[in-house]
């Protein structure tokens, strides 16, 4: 789970370390202890923050007896450590009052994700005094943990309510207001700077000028600078960095606007890793597949069903050999692996046979591969037409008569999978009349296309965006801070 020693730890090394640091009651890790028992309770982000990062077995080896929701309904547990990582709401403070109060642990660890505003400190420490239990609160701590790292150097802000500070939220004028926008920019820059903590880097920021790009990087940058000046608590002073991961090269932050490239967010790909995340229930590094059970049918005529889970981790090898593969290349590597799995299995019932051992062996990571590679085939819904499609649109090769062919085949792909090879087009195409965009409607109101509204988007967007251009070429492009 870490880089090799002589190359550059990672963000997911770093974010990692930090993690053990508060499951270790924030111990210097340079200190010889013997691992305490404890119970480990967070939120919903908090789950989002830690499962892309460690196994349950990993979180055992920490030390971690329960690992449990916040707002779940928990006994009490005598004589043992309690590790809150929540965000600090309302609610999660309400939740550890009540905790405090019904006196579930013998003490208790806060490691708040964001740091703590001063009002709901102020309720905690009320909560505390008013059920006598202050005493019991060994320590409290602001971490600067807010974001969520999928892979070594590939983090999101949010997975539970990331729609509130989604592209869609910051621009969507019929349903925000002021007050929201300056909320989802203080939040997006709040993330950003637990990842700058984190590192334990000063990044030089450079953002397109008359976007909102600028304002998030303008507000990062104000939050940077004003910790440096805070000489006692800055998180990028000696003190607080590890020496042994410290660099004075600053590393540099570009701050992009989505619609830069609204087109690439909206095409179908042919990798293993995008095609599992388009056709899959994929989150977090887990991917969940739903299995039927056609031998037996039920009294409606349907067969039962079951979902099974699989973790995809970094640490897994022939994940991390082929998620960036094209999926035919991936298949062929899958019957190779399977293969070599097969002839493993027959050995070991050769040997339980010799040794009078009864049973088959199960192969979790044979039945992965089998039930990952059958529902992509099964799903693939001519994606491949859809892939090979949107890359001649990007290049200006594709003829309209292949495009209508591909919109009005019912065969092909799902209404949303016809929907987003049309906002492509439309999104590359620098002219188009009203008449041809209403031959597209029509065709897309055919095929039982919903969420129609997205044209009516991309249509304003394309014309605010020509208008973006003209004034960046006026005067100027990139803003620099730092």
């Amino acid at each position: 789970m870490t880089s090799p020693s002589n190359g550059p730890l990672s963000l997911r090394d770093h974010h990692i370390a930090a993690i053990k640091q508060i499951l270790n009651l924030n111990i210097s890790p340079s200190a010889t202890v013997d691992t305490a028992w404890k119970v480990l309770i967070y939120d919903e982000l908090g789950q989002d923050i830690i499962a892309p990062l460690f196994t349950v077995k990993e979180l055992h080896d920490l030390g971690v007896t329960l690992h449990l929701s916040l707002k779940s309904d928990r006994e009490p547990v005598d004589e043992i450590a309690a590790v809150y990582f929540v965000m600090p709401t309302k609610d999660s403070i309400s939740c550890i009052g009540k905790d405090l109060a019904e006196g579930l642990y013998e003490s208790y660890y806060l490691n708040f994700i964001a740091p703590i505003p001063d009002d709901l400190l102020g309720e905690l420490a009320t909560d505390a005094l008013e059920s006598n239990s202050q005493q019991a609160i060994t320590k409290i701590y602001n971490q600067y943990l807010d974001f969520i790292t999928l892979e070594d150097d590939l983090f999101c802000l949010r997975q539970a309510g990331k729609d509130s500070i989604s592209y869609y939220a910051l621009n969507h004028p019929p349903t925000i207001r002021d007050i929201d926008t300056k909320e989802i920019i203080e939040t997006i820059a709040d993330c950003l700077f637990s990842v700058c903590a984190t590192l334990g880097s000063v990044p030089i920021i450079r953002c397109p000028k008359g976007e909102m790009a600028e304002i998030i990087g303008e507000r990062l940058y104000k939050k940077i600078r004003e910790n440096l000046c805070d000489h006692r608590n800055s998180l990028f002073s000696f003190d607080s960095i590890n020496m042994e991961t410290l660099s004075f090269q600053r590393p540099v932050l570009v701050i992009l606007d989505r619609s830069i490239d609204l087109a690439s967010l909206l095409h179908h790909t042919w990798t293993y890793q995008a095609l599992a995340h388009d056709i899959l229930d994929f989150k977090s590094n887990r991917v969940e597949i739903e299995e039927v059970n056609e031998s037996i049918v039920l009294n409606d005529g349907q067969h039962p069903t079951k979902r099974r889970s699989y973790d995809l981790m970094p640490t897994d090898k022939f994940w991390k050999q082929q998620k960036g593969n094209p999926f035919p290349i991936v298949a062929e590597s899958i019957q190779e692996e399977l293969e070599r799995y097969r002839q493993s299995e027959e050995e070991v019932k050769r040997l339980k046979t010799a040794m009078g051992i009864e049973g088959d062996p199960q192969d979790l990571a044979s039945s992965q591969l089998n039930d990952m590679t059958s529902k992509l085939t099964s799903a693939k819904r001519k994606l491949d037409i859809f892939f090979e499609t949107e890359e001649k649109i990007m290049a200006k090769q594709v003829q309209e008569k292949i495009l209508i062919e591909i919109l009005s085949d019912p065969a092909a792909g799902t209404p949303e999978d016809k929907l987003r090879l049309f906002l492509i087009h439309y999104i590359c195409t620098p002219m188009m009349t009203q008449t041809e965009l209403d031959q597209y409607l029509t065709i897309l109101r055919e095929v039982n296309c919903a969420c129609l509204d997205a044209i009516t988007y991309i249509k304003r967007w394309k014309s605010i965006n020509n208008m973006n251009v003209d004034t960046q070429e006026r005067e100027g492009g990139t803003t620099t801070m730092g």
